[in-house]
């Protein structure tokens, strides 16, 4: 997105493959994919319930893990990023994702996504929506299954 709002809110596809932040947090979701699908079948109910609840994540780390080149990992997570949105209702209509692929380009796909005060210049910059984290830590603080003291 930050590549896209720079270049008046379109890119070419070329240029996000070919970012160094993009290269490299491919090679991480790669490996952390890997983890996670070998995790999910050394505890046989957690990857039953992975595969019954998990809204096909499970299906999309596999894809994840097997999948080697930056644009099929930056395609994979931008499909999952669509069909999350389109499943969401707003004022009657399917949300449109923040960003899709329209030919050689990547374009946003309103004004008000994308903004940053700085560019992303290694992988760690890269974060998750405040409130769905912090729901999620709550959640497991308060089910014991998170020491109270990380997720602040």
């Amino acid at each position: 997105m930050w590549l896209c709002r720079q270049a008046n809110d379109a890119e070419q596809s070329l240029t996000v493959f070919g970012d160094k932040v993009i290269v490299e947090a491919s090679s991480i979701l790669r490996e952390r994919a890997a983890e996670l699908v070998t995790a999910s079948e050394r505890f046989p109910r957690g990857r039953r319930e992975l595969m019954e609840r998990g809204r096909g994540i499970l299906g999309v780390t596999q894809r994840a893990q097997r999948t080697s080149d930056v644009p099929a990992l930056v395609r994979l997570v931008l499909g999952r990023h669509a069909e999350i949105q389109r499943a969401k209702i707003d004022q009657g209509r399917p949300k449109r994702p923040w960003i899709e692929e329209c030919g050689s380009e990547f374009v946003l796909t309103s004004g008000r996504i994308g903004t940053r005060s700085a560019e992303l210049t290694v992988p760690e910059d890269i974060r998750g929506l405040d409130w769905r984290f912090n729901a999620a830590f709550s959640l497991l603080s308060v089910t014991g299954r998170l020491d109270p003291a990380v997720a602040t």
